[in-house]
């Protein structure tokens, strides 16, 4: 089964408007309280789940734990900085996502997954539900 091209299309207007339906697993270390931060913003775990096994098969190189792609979200979103912190507030921190998701387009910082092409941000907030 593949993402659907509703689902690939909807994620970045979910990000920003703020629909996570998804619950966050408990965490055990900061990078996975982050990590389990970000993955609350997406808004269909299970088709996440999908996109995000592919682009791990596709960047293997971005394969490890979840830690490690909530640090590479964060360099991302902090201008490089892994330690830069998160916009406490929810509503801000989809706000800033959806941003860099433009951004990544904007940029050609993009990742093809399944024939789609993605913004390397919202590849790497699915293969957090990998």
């Amino acid at each position: 089964m593949s993402p659907t091209r509703r689902f690939v299309l909807a994620l970045p207007m979910a990000l920003a408007a703020g629909r996570a339906g998804a619950a966050v697993p408990p965490a055990t270390s900061a990078g996975a309280a982050v990590a389990g931060r970000l993955r609350a913003l997406v808004p269909a775990p299970d088709s996440a789940r999908l996109i995000g096994r592919a682009y791990l098969a596709g960047y293997p190189d971005e394969s490890g734990d979840d830690a490690t792609l909530a640090r590479l979200i964060l360099a991302d979103l902090g201008g490089g900085d892994p330690r830069a912190p998160l916009p406490v507030d929810t509503r801000r921190l989809r706000e800033t996502i959806a941003a860099r998701v433009r951004e990544d387009f904007r940029h050609g910082r993009t990742a093809r997954v399944e024939g789609w092409i993605l913004s390397r941000t919202e590849a790497r907030l699915c293969a957090l539900w990998a």
